[in-house]
């Protein structure tokens, strides 16, 4: 529960990723008196992902500062118009205007080295094992290993629904 008067934080995940990248942040940010939780979504589509995180905004007692990362700018763009939000932060995320996508923001830059690293089946795009580095490449080799862990109990799941 939050200190009386802090609001609430509701971290947002980008691709390839899920709540526990939060994980060094949510300890701290609880000692110091915020109620704090991180959105599990699934990724498998735009406005499955919002709903997610509307449902999450519900699961915490104070207006919320949703804070998105990557991916995740895009799901609290559309999330934020809810009225138990109270701000935004972005962290290096999209955050798209209104006739905007993900997608049509990054069309706008050169591609990085993580898109030689993915590949699409199921209906998903997913982050291959040499393009971890790529993704992570300033975790150590064990957080590596973890993401990557991830992402293939993820595509387990995804085989089995």
């Amino acid at each position: 529960m939050s200190l009386q008067g802090n609001p609430s934080i509701v971290f947002v995940h980008g691709l390839w990723a899920d709540g526990s990248c939060f994980s060094k942040l949510i300890p701290t940010l609880q000692n110091e008196g915020f109620e704090v939780i991180a959105s599990q979504h699934g990724l498998d589509s735009h406005a499955g992902d919002v709903d997610c995180v509307r449902r999450t905004l519900g699961r915490v007692s104070n207006p919320a500062i949703l804070v998105g990362h990557s991916y995740g700018g895009s799901v609290i763009t559309a999330a934020g118009i809810d009225p138990r939000v109270a701000t935004l932060v972005y962290v290096a995320a999209f955050g798209p205007d209104a006739d905007e996508t993900t997608q049509s923001l990054q069309e706008k830059f050169p591609a990085t080295d993580i898109f030689s690293h993915i590949e699409v089946a199921d209906g998903r795009v997913w982050l291959t094992r040499d393009g971890v580095p790529s993704f992570a490449g300033d975790l150590s080799e064990e957080e590596q290993k973890l993401i990557w862990d991830c992402v293939e109990i993820q595509a387990e799941l995804v085989h089995r629904s």
